[in-house]
């Protein structure tokens, strides 16, 4: 009897430099202690935040430092708002003035090497008279900045997105989408969601992740001049041409091929996005239009109002032992899926998972009542009711394990478990 170990997940890593060589940016020459500022050794700093260049970087006169050391430019761990000059900059910058500037600060981090454009990356809490608050934090909540979980410390990333998906639910700021301005396509209803862990591995094959753009509408929508991009500074512009039919979607494909207006590569060669497991930090997808607007968005984990139409309404049975050897006879491992009750269930854009596998239910997997959908491990034709994950080798563990249907921000909608397996 076999029994299948789930491959490894990966991470990912955010591109630090070592403290000397982030003092010498700074600095302009070598690092040595009478021209560096303290921060650069320190996990903890204390200081005074005397300017302000935005909405995510401040600028302290840090304890410790000599008089002939410049305040030190800092960026705000753990958030990420519009670059100057663009929408909603401007209501960023404001923002962390009055939340920071004459302020005594607190400056923290996991790792005090971590840097952005040679800028030491830190957690910055001011002193109310009492105690030290989160700069970062209320920036979320008020939709000046999209989270950014994992850059240069993850300690902070659960309040953080629930920060920004409070917002997001609330529509503030970032998250109104005609803030800037109103159109093109203004009245278009659009959903983006991310596949964010991949049938295969994602670090050998990095277009198993990707993001899909639908429209519901009737009418095709371009996306000539729009972008998408994650927390980072990393756009990708759509091109001339770019569409997302009516009733259909686009996809933005993390690594590199060809292109067609309806499919796009960002051209990485490595994961863009964290595997979560609910209790971990995740990412997110943010689709800009030309003007500057979040037109439409993906969080995940859900963290916040986490819900999704189809929880408790859908049945699960887990065939692992296929008749025969199951190398051989991979069609033989299944799970099938059915209504819990008299009424129809559409599992279209729903993922299934077992052991680090995942399938992504197309367009039009639906299933009436008394009917039931059968997902086999290997491949094939599919149906509407047969479908097939499209692996070569067997998945699911003879001894026990579980096979889970959730919704793209992990929200779960089922789970079958068997053996030593438990949901």
């Amino acid at each position: 009897m076999r029994v299948l170990s789930r491959r490894p997940r990966r991470t990912l890593a955010v591109a630090a430099v070592g403290t000397l060589a982030a003092a010498a940016l700074l600095t302009g020459g070598g690092a040595d202690a009478a021209t560096t500022s303290v921060v650069w050794s320190k996990s903890v700093s204390y200081g005074t935040v005397v300017g302000i260049d935005d909405g995510d970087s401040v600028v302290v006169k840090v304890d410790g430092d000599s008089s002939t050391i410049a305040p030190v430019h800092i960026r705000n761990a753990g958030i990420q708002t519009m670059e100057t000059g663009t929408c909603h900059a401007a209501q960023a910058t404001a923002a962390m003035t009055g939340l920071a500037k004459g302020k005594r600060v607190r400056l923290s981090i996991a790792d005090p090497s971590a840097t952005s454009v040679g800028r030491p990356i830190r957690y910055v809490d001011a002193w109310n008279g009492s105690a030290w608050v989160d700069t970062q934090l209320p920036m979320l909540k008020a939709g000046h900045a999209l989270p950014m979980p994992g850059f240069g410390d993850a300690t902070r990333w659960k309040p953080f997105e629930v920060g920004a998906q409070q917002a997001a639910k609330a529509r503030v700021n970032l998250w109104d989408n005609d803030f800037c301005g109103y159109g093109p396509s203004q009245p278009t209803p659009l959903k983006v969601w991310i596949n964010w862990d991949g049938n295969l591995d994602e670090s050998v094959y990095p277009n198993q992740e990707w993001v899909r753009i639908l429209n519901t509408s009737a009418t095709p929508m371009s996306l000539s001049g729009w972008s998408m991009r994650t927390s980072g500074q990393d756009s990708f512009f759509f091109p001339s041409g770019a569409v997302v039919p009516a009733g259909s979607m686009a996809t933005l494909y993390v690594g590199s091929g060809t292109a067609t207006t309806t499919r796009f590569y960002w051209g990485w060669t490595k994961p863009k996005f964290a595997n979560t497991n609910g209790s971990t930090r995740g990412g997110g997808a943010y689709l800009y239009d030309a003007q500057g607007d979040v037109r439409a968005w993906s969080m995940y984990p859900c963290v916040y109002a986490c819900s999704d139409p189809l929880a408790g309404k859908v049945k699960m049975t887990v065939r692992a032992d296929a008749p025969g050897t199951d190398a051989t006879n991979l069609n033989g491992e299944y799970a099938t899926f059915a209504p819990a009750g008299s009424y129809t269930v559409d599992l279209s854009y729903k993922v299934a998972t077992a052991f680090g596998h995942t399938y992504e239910f197309p367009k039009g997997s639906y299933v009436k009542p008394g009917e039931f959908l059968v997902l086999r491990i290997g491949k094939g034709t599919s149906t509407r009711l047969t479908k097939y994950w499209g692996n070569t080798a067997p998945v699911l563990a003879n001894a026990g394990g579980t096979v889970v249907l959730r919704n793209p921000e992990n929200v779960r909608i089922a789970c079958k478990a068997w053996g030593t397996g438990s949901c």
